[in-house]
């Protein structure tokens, strides 16, 4: 678009795409199956669908907040002073929400309190992230080629500040959806 105030440049969406997104997907996939799975109501129904309403409703609203953050990061990394911080400021917060948001979503109904941190996959999974994150980040050559800034301590407080609030918004809507269902029974 000619645009320079971009938020990421296609080779951060590339970077997060192919890294940051399969390999806590492929830990989530392997995850241990609840124990309360062979006390669900089987087979479902024909006609009903394979993604409910409830669901969706958790996923649309998650993905617009984790944009939302997104863009409230780059703003707080101040672009018109500096775009290469702000970019990547972006960049390790959609990173560290893509990292923290599997746990939060490794059970629709139970909250993550309840159903634990136990998926040693996906936490190896999130531990290569980091550090492949951090390499793209403060190895010299590898960062001009993605044109990343080295953040200090405040911009990473920062970010993962924002990325835990995604946790806690994708909980409260979990929370909600649990107590309006104790209402309806």
């Amino acid at each position: 678009l000619g645009l320079e105030y971009l938020p990421l440049l296609a080779l951060q969406i590339l970077f997060i795409n192919t890294f940051d997104e399969c390999l806590p997907a492929l830990g989530l996939g392997l995850d241990i199956s609840s124990k309360k799975l062979m006390m669900r109501k089987l087979p479902r129904g024909s006609k009903e669908k394979i993604l409910k309403k409830e669901n969706l409703i958790l996923i649309i609203s998650s993905a617009f907040y984790m944009g939302l953050i997104s863009f409230l990061a780059f703003l707080l990394g101040d672009p018109i002073s500096n775009l290469e911080r702000a970019r990547t400021l972006t960049f390790v917060t959609i990173t560290n929400m893509i990292l923290l948001s599997p746990f939060a979503f490794r059970s629709l109904d139970e909250s993550i309190l309840k159903i634990g941190l136990n998926n040693k996959i996906l936490l190896i999974s999130c531990l290569w992230i980091s550090l492949l994150t951090l390499g793209v980040i403060y190895i010299p050559s590898i960062q001009k080629i993605f044109d990343l800034y080295p953040l200090g301590l405040k911009e990473w407080a920062i970010s993962m500040s924002m990325a835990f609030t995604v946790v806690i918004f994708i909980e409260l809507i979990k929370l909600v959806r649990r107590e309006s269902l104790k209402i309806y029974q």
